[in-house]
């Protein structure tokens, strides 16, 4: 219990700190975009992620039940057990790059829908490529990710994500103020994640030896089963989350212009912030959650849930509030007044905020116990 407990502890403490030192970045990102590349290339960016969010359905939340099949191994210290898990993740990661990759190229064509007259800033096709590449990119290694949360060990993640981050961001803001380069702002936004993964997985292979030539062994049938069973109930959770939030931008392109998806995005960057901070804070105790699953009854995991739930109220009732009423200061002295957008338009992003993320640590709970093969009933 004390271990489970001081790797909790270290891991929130890591996460909020890594949080505090990174969230600076993000506005700092978006202030060289505007200032140096214009607002339409904020929608752009904007759009096109939400484009490839709706791709990456294509790996159905078999990351998250391949991970909850990792906990009972991590415990067991059973390496030829997450040995064989992490084969699997490996190869099926790899042909859903494939696949993404696929549909990004058909969904190129069908571009000239969303931009509108956007379609004539400069290289709009060349930056939709970067940034499907760099989402294809992230699966060739983002796996190796998964373990160390497994194993509770994701504040190794953050503070090589930190570093990573900031040495980009360096990059980024010399190379905008000297070419004001929109292709290769794109590439260095893009490709952080792609570094920072490349040395988690540098880190994962040196600290675990996995030895993915020596077991070559299949899971079993009711392995198979259950983790079939899970990947649908994700599939759902996924289907259900990337219709609410991740089409936003695309329809407000579709039915308005590129640059008021700019406008929009500048408020999502302060939600995204609050955001991941409280994901960070909850995921980065989802390994403890995990591995009280395996040693608690139902009733102590039920009191758990309830004591995080309080908690998880608590934060985000002050943060909707505070999106409410001081977005627009934020919004003004880091881009401008003309930036700001009407109170009600406000008033229902935070509303939004609050609806999307009170079912974060339901969420959690359901991907560390197992439960999304029963998600398909409620969506």
């Amino acid at each position: 219990m004390a271990s489970r407990t001081k790797l909790a502890t270290r891991n929130v403490m890591a996460t909020l700190i890594v949080s505090i030192l990174i969230f600076p970045l993000q506005f700092i990102n978006r202030y060289y975009m505007v200032h140096y590349l214009g607002v339409t290339y904020l929608g752009l960016t904007s759009l096109y992620s939400n484009i490839l969010s709706v791709l990456s359905l294509a790996d159905l939340g078999i990351g998250t039940a391949i991970v909850f099949m990792m906990y009972r191994p991590l415990a067991k210290n059973d390496r030829r057990k997450i040995t064989i898990l992490m084969r699997y993740y490996r190869t099926i990661y790899r042909i859903i790059a494939i696949i993404i990759f696929t549909l990004g190229i058909l969904v190129i064509p069908f571009l000239r829908v969303f931009l509108h007259s956007s379609i004539n800033y400069p290289h709009v096709y060349i930056i939709f490529f970067v940034y499907l590449m760099g989402t294809v990119t992230s699966y060739l290694f983002s796996y190796n990710q998964s373990l160390l949360y497994a194993d509770q060990q994701n504040r190794i993640y953050s503070w090589i994500n930190l570093i990573v981050c900031y040495v980009m961001m360096i990059f980024q803001i010399i190379t905008v103020k000297l070419f004001k380069d929109p292709i290769l702002y794109a590439v260095l936004y893009v490709f952080t994640s792609f570094v920072t993964n490349l040395f988690v997985s540098f880190y994962v292979n040196r600290r675990y030896k996995l030895d993915y030539k020596g077991y070559r062994e299949k899971l079993s049938y009711e392995e198979l089963k259950e983790l079939f069973s899970n990947v649908v109930g994700n599939m759902f959770l996924r289907m259900s989350g990337v219709i609410v939030t991740g089409t936003d931008s695309m329809l407000l392109s579709a039915f308005t212009n590129v640059v008021q998806v700019g406008f929009y995005a500048n408020y999502l960057t302060i939600t995204n912030v609050i955001q991941q901070l409280m994901t960070k804070v909850i995921g980065a105790s989802t390994g403890s959650i995990g591995n009280y699953s395996i040693e608690k009854d139902s009733s102590e995991a039920e009191n758990l849930f309830y004591k995080l739930q309080i908690l998880n109220f608590i934060i985000l009732d002050f943060a909707c509030l505070s999106i409410m009423f001081l977005s627009k200061d934020v919004i003004t002295i880091w881009l401008g007044g003309k930036y700001v957008l009407p109170k009600l338009d406000v008033f229902l992003i935070a509303l939004s905020f609050y609806f999307m993320n009170y079912r974060m640590l339901g969420w959690n709970f359901v991907a560390v116990y197992g439960l999304a093969k029963y998600m398909k009933l409620f969506c």
